[in-house]
């Protein structure tokens, strides 16, 4: 069930239904006992940002408080994916070809807009 609902995720995001932040925080609370806190989650983006770059071994860093037991500060994307059980999110993303990157230029842009907007109005 649990992968079931990380593909759902997967798709809500690339819908535009939920940010990346959201999905990820929902998945990574309610499909691992005990849940992952949400300090992770910016650990769980960079490793699909790395793993959809073709670099499995891209060094990852832990939040503060956070050690892996077998690589301790630094674990490698695959490792996190494999941890986090991020491949529904990978395989979603890479079969719309949608990536992180443009979810914050996006966000960027619409943030550029209100500003120019208020601006206007003023």
């Amino acid at each position: 069930m649990g992968n079931m609902q990380a593909y759902s995720w997967a798709e809500s995001v690339v819908s535009g239904l939920a940010t990346l932040d959201q999905a990820l925080c929902c998945h990574l609370s309610s499909n691992h006992w005990p849940a992952i806190p949400g300090s992770m989650v910016p650990v769980a983006k960079a490793a699909i940002s790395a793993i959809q770059d073709e670099e499995f071994d891209r060094l990852i860093h832990l939040p503060e408080g956070v050690i892996s037991q077998r690589y301790g500060k630094d674990i490698p994307a695959q490792a996190v994916a494999e941890e986090l059980h991020l491949w529904p999110f990978v395989a979603v993303f890479d079969e719309n070809l949608w990536y992180p990157q443009e979810e914050q230029e996006e966000q960027e842009e619409q943030e550029e807009q209100a500003k120019a907007a208020v601006e206007v109005s003023s």
